[in-house]
């Protein structure tokens, strides 16, 4: 059975943000990040649920989770810095592209 396309519900409830996205790239053998020019970003971030965070390894339960809602296509590991300067390092994501949507794992960056 196919899921129904929530990408119109999701337009009502995500705002435009900019935001500038860091990859690595491969450099003469060596892992360089790359910082993007802004770019248009709809999505919605809420902070993660205290029952998702419990799930989180031991060491990592303290740090500030967001769940990210977008249909921008993000990789584990880019680094998002919003419109006021925060980094967010995405950690995981769940594919949801035949709704409409994908939805992310964030912590801030760098981890307290």
């Amino acid at each position: 059975m196919p899921l129904p396309d929530m990408s119109p519900a999701l337009a009502g409830l995500t705002d435009q943000a900019t935001f500038k996205v860091t990859g690595k790239v491969a450099q003469d053998h060596v892992s360089v990040e790359t910082e993007s020019d802004p770019v248009p970003f709809q999505g919605a971030m809420f902070p993660m649920k205290p029952q998702q965070v419990e799930y989180k390894p031991e060491g990592q339960r303290s740090w500030r989770w967001e769940v990210l809602v977008s249909s921008t296509r993000l990789k584990v590991d880019y680094i998002v810095t919003d419109d006021e300067g925060v980094q967010f390092r995405v950690a995981a994501f769940a594919n949801w592209r035949k709704a409409g949507f994908y939805q992310y794992d964030l912590h801030e960056w760098p981890a307290i």
